[in-house]
């Protein structure tokens, strides 16, 4: 037989069984995830009365229950600062939200510990046919000098599903926070994608630490005709440096020939060679710029008809500026890279508008029963004193 045997757990109670046996004997115990003790109790999401063996669940090592964890860690990824969300959660669990050992400090623990639980589970599955690279810098100010200098840059993969994607909508696949822009960190950032297949094409702003990476990650293979991914350059940027070459040669006003062969120049092989031949010695800027671009060009958009119809980085841009509002007024107290890139996983998961509370809080329950009731232990994620791993 087995009976309600009191709690435990002093202020945050929880509820105890005792088992006992037909020769009297008993022990008591609680279950793998056991539920916090309630008296008189309202269930939030469906109004029943709640007796005090059926109150909401909670880890057996922690002392909030999953469901305010889920809601926390929802809310760090739209953008809620660290602080604000503890306090939410401590005011949710009716405690006071100044005590702990930190004002910021709980929801940046349970960043660290469950939001690998989260990304892991809703990790991407379909197959981007099309990728698009971009970063965005986060720069510290000295308000008495003027100097700036970058603290950290994050980069950002976004991604078009190919034909028969469970989920077809454009978003962010992957975002990758370091202290540098350089190809192994796009490397780091591709491969954490885990991607079935290379896509079709990569477009990028012709950074070059992108096209190492690439071509890193997916390596040149014999007998190919055209490189898998392709890597495309964006026409927006093409065009905006093509205009300022024109404008610093004084042959950029309306109704100029070059102008209105620009119109088409990125289209097909014959927009561009019409377009280079307007170009003449006289045009100093613009026979620079072309220099550069035009064996590339020329290849570019001889396939552009054969490729994917995602000519720009705009999505990858309107990504980035969700997060530099997201995250520059707090940008400074950002230093450690791993709970910065768990962070950014969540963020992700909001822009990708993936982040319900109620699918958060599943992933957790079932991941605490599997591991007997226990998450993973808080605290571990510590740079030296001193030294940030994001700096």
């Amino acid at each position: 037989m087995v009976r309600k045997a009191g709690t435990y757990g002093g202020a945050s109670k929880r509820q105890l069984y005792a088992c006992v046996a037909p020769d009297g004997s008993r022990h008591r115990f609680a279950p793998a995830l056991p539920r916090e003790h309630n008296h008189e109790g309202v269930c939030e999401s469906c109004d029943s009365t709640l007796v005090a063996h059926t109150g909401p669940v909670v880890g057996r090592d922690y002392l909030h229950r999953l469901r305010l964890v889920a809601e926390a860690l929802v809310q760090v990824g739209s953008g809620v600062s660290y602080v604000r969300a503890s306090n939410r959660a401590r005011v949710g669990a009716g405690r006071d939200p100044l005590t702990g050992s930190g004002a910021g400090h709980l929801a940046a623990e349970w960043t660290d510990a469950w939001s690998p639980v989260i990304v892991g589970a809703l990790t991407e599955t379909d197959w981007p046919e099309t990728l698009v690279l971009d970063s965005t810098d986060f720069w510290w100010t000295n308000a008495r000098t003027k100097g700036r200098r970058r603290e950290f840059a994050v980069l950002i993969a976004y991604g078009y599903p190919g034909p028969g994607a469970a989920d077809p909508r454009p978003r962010v696949w992957g975002i990758h926070a370091s202290h540098t822009a350089q190809a192994d960190d796009w490397v780091a950032l591709l491969t954490n994608l885990r991607l079935p297949a290379p896509p079709t094409s990569v477009v990028s702003d012709d950074n070059l630490a992108v096209t190492a990476a690439i071509r890193r990650v997916w390596p040149l293979q014999p007998g190919q005709t055209l490189p898998v991914p392709f890597v495309f350059s964006c026409e927006h940027h093409l065009r905006t440096n093509a205009v300022a070459a024109l404008t610093a040669d004084r042959v950029a006003h309306f109704g100029s020939v070059r102008m209105e062969a620009l119109n088409g120049a990125f289209r097909d092989r014959a927009g561009w060679d019409a377009f280079t031949a307007t170009i003449t010695a006289k045009q100093t800027n613009a026979t620079a710029w072309l220099a550069g671009l035009r064996s590339r060009l020329e290849v570019q958009t001889v396939v552009r008809a054969s490729l994917p119809e995602h000519y720009t980085t705009a999505g990858a841009e309107a990504a980035a500026a969700s997060l530099k509002s997201m995250l520059e007024q707090r940008s400074f107290s950002l230093r450690n890279k791993d709970r910065t890139n768990r962070l950014l996983g969540l963020m992700r998961l909001h822009l990708a508008g993936r982040d319900d509370p109620g699918q958060y809080h599943r992933i957790l329950r079932a991941h605490a029963e599997a591991a007997g009731g226990r998450g993973a232990p808080q605290g571990q994620n510590r740079d030296r004193r001193g030294a940030a791993s994001l700096r």
